[in-house]
């Protein structure tokens, strides 16, 4: 296996593209959380509203597997049981 150069400008070079990956996970997933919690926010919210259990007992006769990733990702996020 061959050794990478050591010089100061592809050290320097690599850092910098380490911590701007490094960043730029963090922020996906900082981003990707926020999304989820929101998500689960609005699921609860909605079964909270009066036609809003109409439309989830609709959502299950129609997408049941799409009602329960919901629920998964409000447990998950609100750490409540919901259903």
């Amino acid at each position: 296996m061959q050794d990478l150069p050591q010089s100061p400008e592809f050290k320097d070079g690599y850092q910098a593209g380490f911590s701007s990956g490094y960043e730029s996970a963090k922020r996906f997933y900082v981003r990707r959380g926020d999304h989820a919690y929101t998500a689960a926010q609005q699921w609860q919210a909605l079964r909270e509203e009066p036609r809003g259990r109409r439309a989830v007992e609709v959502l299950t006769q129609l997408h049941p597997e799409l009602v329960a990733a919901l629920d998964k990702v409000a447990h998950h996020e609100l750490g409540t049981a919901l259903g």
